[in-house]
């Protein structure tokens, strides 16, 4: 207790059964994808996936849905992150076409972990830009060469809505 991914026990149940739930707060639009779902052996467990059918019905969960904002959270990371080393194997399979969806909606943020290596970079698709966190991490494991390239750390974000061109900024 309080239920996982949420303490709303209809948008757990989602989450788990669906490997997605779309949440408003505060007029800001939440959709948390589990990359995870797949997890059913040590061989799946090696990378994130989300499916063209979860693809398609995360689409028609965002044409209902609207916000000021909108911010997407997942595992692992949508698209490349090898950098020092950390290998190219675990990306989600489908992520290129996760961000191409998330952008269309025009989504401010998506935020990941997995790699525990932070770093922020942008979707190469999409009509609309989609800045990229991955979010680092306050536990992450320094024996595998992140020693000498980060520390753990704990991030804040805050985002802004632009009033002329109704974009999104802000600080990390």
């Amino acid at each position: 207790k309080p239920e996982f991914p949420s303490a709303d026990r209809r948008t757990a149940d989602q989450f788990w059964a669906n490997g997605f739930f779309v949440s408003q707060q505060d007029g800001i639009r939440f959709l948390v994808i589990n990359s995870a779902a797949s997890h059913t052996n040590e061989i799946l467990a090696k990378r994130g996936l989300i499916t063209e059918s979860q693809l398609d019905n995360i689409g028609r969960a965002l044409e209902e849905t609207k916000g000021e904002m909108s911010i997407a959270v997942c595992h692992h990371h949508p698209m490349l992150h090898e950098d020092i080393g950390l290998g190219a194997d675990d990306v989600i399979q489908n992520g290129s076409l996760l961000t191409q969806l998330l952008s269309e909606h025009q989504f401010d943020f998506l935020i990941h972990g997995h790699k525990h290596h932070a770093k922020l970079s942008y979707a190469p698709n999409g009509p609309n830009r989609l800045p990229i966190l991955a979010s680092g991490s306050f536990s992450a494991a320094m024996s595998n060469g992140l020693a000498s390239r980060t520390r753990n750390l704990f991030h804040i974000v805050t985002l802004l809505r632009a009033r002329r061109d109704d974009s999104s900024h802000g600080t990390i």
